[in-house]
């Protein structure tokens, strides 16, 4: 078992005191103690959007696919022991709350960037955890409801509008409400977060930029698709190193570990809403290695008009089947989460 939280650099007595100086108020944003602030959201124009997104094109070829040699990186999903668990499911829990998961390819000087990566995460007690990556080329129309609208890929939702955007997009193309979002803006973000659970293992050592390079690498014959399958291997590697971690999901050293990642993500969960979620899943036996329940949306590539290149590109389009079938796994009864000042005790 990887070894316990609350040793380290980045666990340290000292570094952990400057995160407890909200003092009764133990539910403050410890993000506000770190004398950071959000970067002001870009205000361009449709336009000026669209040829931030151009120019970002050209980066994008060179950042897809990793060209050594190592095996980790160049293993497919399936290799890897994926499978979509989700298909065989016939409910996702009476009780659950929904969190969209978003990884931003923001990088210096090309405003807010793109959802690289979209996760849709389900926590239900009784049933563990159920995990969608939704495909970043997923076409989805630009003004929901007219069917002569402009379609543009899910992706570029995030540079149009933000996470409420993005949001609202998914629960249109699943027919489902999101209760909460985390989003990593930056890819040296996700590095850091990655260092904070010293890495995962899939059959190499993944952290740093090795880490990042895993992730979005491309170069697969069904390229997105596979990308998509492939994070679902990282992320249950990621969530079970996490919870071995913190011995099962103790309150104190899920604690620590989320008040130092909340110093990496943007999110309307608060620090009460988390806690409280990891004790439903501690008190419910949760499991890691049989209780993380995956799955991607199916695709079919297709084209369309690109109101972002004034062109004809590739685009994926979902199977209606399972788009209703992901509906009724991912709507159910919300969980209540409730903050008490015990949890929020270091």
């Amino acid at each position: 078992m990887p070894g316990r939280l609350g040793t380290g650099h980045i666990f340290s007595p000292c570094y952990n005191s400057q995160l407890a100086v909200g003092g009764q108020n133990a539910c403050s944003d410890p993000r506000s103690l770190s004398g950071l602030t959000s970067a002001p959201r870009p205000t361009s124009k449709f336009w000026e959007i669209n040829s931030d997104i151009a120019r970002d094109l050209d980066h994008e070829s060179q950042n897809a696919e990793w060209t050594g040699d190592d095996n980790g990186i160049k293993r497919a999903a399936g290799e890897l022991g994926y499978e979509d668990q989700l298909a065989g499911l016939e409910s996702g829990g009476e009780e659950g709350t929904n969190i969209l998961l978003l990884g931003i390819d923001r990088r210096r000087g090309h405003g807010r960037g793109r959802s690289d990566m979209i996760v849709l995460l389900r926590i239900a007690p009784e049933l563990g955890m159920l995990t969608l990556s939704i495909p970043r080329d997923v076409k989805v129309p630009m003004r929901p409801g007219r069917p002569f609208g402009y379609q543009d890929k899910i992706a570029h939702m995030y540079v149009y509008g933000g996470v409420e955007r993005t949001k609202k997009t998914v629960e249109n193309l699943l027919d489902i409400n999101i209760d909460h979002y985390v989003v990593v803006e930056n890819f040296s973000n996700f590095k850091r977060l990655l260092s904070l659970i010293r890495g995962v293992d899939i059959d190499k050592h993944l952290e740093g930029q090795i880490g990042l390079k895993w992730v979005r690498n491309r170069g697969f014959g069904r390229g997105d698709m596979e990308r998509a399958m492939r994070f679902q291997i990282f992320l249950r590697a990621a969530i079970n190193k996490a919870w071995n971690l913190t011995d099962g999901g103790n309150q104190r050293l899920v604690n620590i570990l989320i008040r130092t990642s909340l110093l990496f993500v943007d999110t309307d969960l608060s620090l009460c809403d988390i806690l409280a979620l990891a004790e439903k899943l501690r008190v419910a036996g949760f499991d890691p290695s049989t209780q993380i329940h995956m799955g991607h949306l199916r695709c079919r590539v297709t084209s369309s008009d690109s109101p972002a290149l004034g062109a004809s590109y590739s685009l994926l389009q979902t199977d209606r089947k399972q788009l209703k079938h992901l509906s009724k796994l991912f709507t159910n009864k919300r969980v209540t989460v409730e903050c008490t000042q015990e949890r929020n005790l270091l």
